[in-house]
């Protein structure tokens, strides 16, 4: 008898985690938006340079909000500040330092400075190194263990909200080139659904 109200509480229990982390998913994470990601952007450029301009598994997400909603020392900045506080909050949010803390446990990941938070090239935060920027782009890279990628910021400062993109692509390297991974594949899908997650944690400490 109790291991029937177990197994029904631990069911009713996943339902409900499955069901919470579906509306999430849905209604608070930010949009995928790749249409949106322009088309002289620094990660497309890098994309192409890197002879992945086929790559099935490229990521952009986008949220705006309203200038009134950002906290007022937000308000404001302007773009270049802004995308470095943008950046701030990514890097500085509780998953992604467990994720750091992990990846300097396994040797892949240096501590950061205070000079690396002022995201100029060659600047590195956790695996990621700052390879490009300009006044409101930033782009990084990282690679280890047979795997590389980029991940992308933007800030646009529009007339009455800001815009705020994420974007990222990942490969392989097989023979020493870089194969980019499938779009539906599971390491994919994986990495697109935690890239929304860290964008939306970001943003949060933004209002």
């Amino acid at each position: 008898m109790m291991n029937r109200y177990i197994i029904r509480g631990t069911i009713a229990s996943a339902a409900l985690a499955g069901g919470s982390f579906y509306w999430y998913y849905k209604n608070l994470l930010p949009l995928t938006s790749l249409d949106s990601l322009p088309s002289n952007s620094l990660l497309r450029n890098t994309v192409a340079k890197k002879g992945l301009t086929s790559t099935p598994y490229l990521d952009y997400f986008v949220f705006r909000i309203p200038k009134e909603k950002l906290r007022d020392e937000y308000r404001g900045l302007n773009e270049k500040d802004l995308t470095n506080q943008y950046l701030k909050s990514f890097f500085t949010s509780r998953l992604f330092q467990l994720e750091d803390g992990l990846l300097q446990l396994l040797g892949v990941a240096k501590k950061s400075t205070a000079d690396d938070y002022k995201f100029n090239v060659n600047n590195t935060i956790g695996p990621f190194t700052v390879v490009e920027r300009n006044q409101n782009e930033i782009l990084n890279s990282w690679d280890f263990d047979g795997i590389g990628g980029l991940n992308y910021f933007l800030v646009t400062d529009e007339k009455d909200f800001i815009e705020f993109g994420y974007g990222n692509t990942c490969w392989k390297y097989v023979d020493s080139k870089a194969v980019p991974l499938g779009y539906n594949d599971l390491a994919s899908k994986i990495h697109r659904i935690y890239g929304r997650i860290l964008m939306h944690l970001a943003l949060k400490s933004l209002i």
